[in-house]
C-alpha cells in the first residue's frame, strides 16, 4: 500500500470521527436530559403549559428568585437566585433545593437545616411558579390553627406569662392596625418591679461584654415580626432562632406571647 493511500485513509477516518464528535456534542444536551430523567416520577397526563416561569419570595437576606422550565408533563429545570442569602447557610438552600425539586418533580421537598427562611423562600417561589404553569392561582398553605394578621381585629393586645423560675414576668404587647402588625414589644419585669430593658440600660443585666444586650435582641425580634408579619418558623424546637442573626437568647416566651396576642385579636380562645 502506498504512503499516500495510507495517509488518505487516516485523514478520512479523522474527518469521520470529527463528524461523529460534532454530532455527539450537538446532541449532548438532549442525551444528558434523557439520562437525567431516569427515576423521575414523570406524569402520564399533561399537567403544565410548557414554558419558563419565574417567581420571587423574600428570603432571609432579601428577595429569592426561582425560575422553572417545564414541558406539559415534567419539570425540566429549576434555578434559584438569592445573592443576599447567608453564605454557607441560606446559600445551601438556594443551591441544593432546585436539584431536589427536579429529581422529585415537586416543590414539596425538605428544607435545609439551619436555613429555614431561605428554604421557605425557595419552596414558596417554586410553588408560585408551578401554580402559574398549571394555570392555577397560588394559594399559600398554612398549618392548622395558624393565625395571620388578616384575621385580627385592630387594637392593642397584651400577654403576661407570670413570674418564672428566674424571677421574671415576661410581657409581650402586640398592636394591630388595618389588619397588620403595626408594633410589638417584649420586656420582662422582675419581682422588684424593674424591667429588664431598664436593667440593661443601667448595665445591671449583662449577658456578654461585646454582644447585643437582652433588650437589643428583644427589639430585633419585634422588628422581625413587623417586617415579616409572621412568627412562622421563627423558633426551632429548642426555642432558638436562626432567622435573626443578632439574637442568641431563648425566644419561647416571646413566641408564646405573640401567639397569645394573635389568638386574642382573632377571637380564638387558647
Amino acid at each position: 500500500m502506498s504512503h499516500n493511500s495510507t495517509a488518505g485513509k487516516i485523514i478520512t477516518g479523522a474527518v469521520v470521527m470529527a463528524a461523529i464528535s460534532a454530532a455527539f456534542i450537538a446532541g449532548s444536551e438532549t442525551i444528558y436530559q434523557s439520562l437525567s430523567r431516569i427515576g423521575r416520577p414523570i406524569s402520564e397526563e399533561p399537567i403544565y403549559t410548557p414554558g419558563v416561569y419565574t417567581e420571587e419570595e423574600n428570603g432571609y437576606g432579601g428577595p429569592v428568585t426561582v425560575t422553572i422550565k417545564v414541558t406539559d408533563r415534567e419539570i425540566l429545570s429549576v434555578k434559584a437566585d438569592g445573592a443576599n442569602e447567608t453564605d454557607g447557610i441560606g446559600s445551601k438552600a438556594v443551591n441544593q433545593l432546585p436539584l431536589m425539586m427536579v429529581k422529585r418533580q415537586t416543590c414539596n421537598v425538605d428544607g435545609i437545616s439551619g436555613a429555614t427562611k431561605s428554604s421557605a423562600a425557595v419552596k414558596t417561589a417554586a410553588a408560585k411558579a408551578l401554580a402559574h404553569a398549571r394555570g392555577e392561582e397560588y394559594v399559600e398553605e398554612k398549618p392548622a390553627g395558624f393565625v395571620t394578621p388578616d384575621h385580627m381585629a385592630d387594637g392593642t393586645y397584651k400577654y403576661e406569662q407570670g413570674f418564672d423560675d428566674s424571677g421574671y414576668n415576661n410581657i409581650v404587647t402586640l398592636e394591630i392596625k388595618n389588619g397588620k402588625v403595626a408594633a410589638c414589644s417584649w420586656d420582662a419585669l422582675n419581682q422588684d418591679g424593674v424591667y429588664k430593658s431598664q436593667l440593661c440600660m443601667n448595665g445591671e443585666y449583662v449577658m456578654t461584654e461585646n454582644g447585643p444586650t437582652w433588650d437589643e435582641q428583644a427589639k430585633a425580634l419585634a422588628q422581625y415580626v413587623i417586617e415579616n408579619q409572621s412568627i412562622e418558623n421563627l423558633a426551632d424546637s429548642n426555642g432558638y432562632t436562626d432567622q435573626v442573626a443578632s439574637v442568641s437568647i431563648n425566644i419561647f416566651p416571646f413566641i408564646n406571647g405573640i401567639k397569645s396576642c394573635m389568638m386574642s385579636a382573632a377571637g380564638i380562645e387558647e
